[in-house]
């Protein structure tokens, strides 16, 4: 773990076990770049009444680029390895197991 993760590391390994980290408490704790705090905004929002699209969030999985198309209230994300792609996803993980998080591709 790098960057801004080394920040929440430790207080959310104690509360989910390490590298399993719920998405709302990353959101909760401001910790993240604005881009992944602005798509987990929406992405994670109630879905009653809203009809609002994620803004766009790019990173990188084990080297290779994608995108984040969804979050899960189970605490993960989904990404699809066509950054082209908006909604769908081709693998489910943890935030924390993604680098390099842009807004553009």
């Amino acid at each position: 773990m790098s960057g801004f993760w080394e920040n929440i590391e430790a207080d959310l390994n104690l509360k989910h076990g390490a590298g399993n980290w719920h998405c709302d408490d990353i959101w909760r704790l401001k910790s993240a770049p604005d881009c992944v705090l602005a798509f987990l905004q929406i992405a994670r929002a109630p879905a009653h009444g809203g009809d609002k699209t994620p803004p766009a969030l790019y990173a990188k999985y084990q080297g290779v680029p994608c995108r984040v198309t969804m979050a899960s209230r189970f605490g993960d994300v989904g990404i699809s390895l066509d950054l082209d792609r908006s909604t769908g996803y081709d693998h489910r993980l943890f935030l924390c197991e993604l680098s390099d998080f842009g807004a553009t591709k």
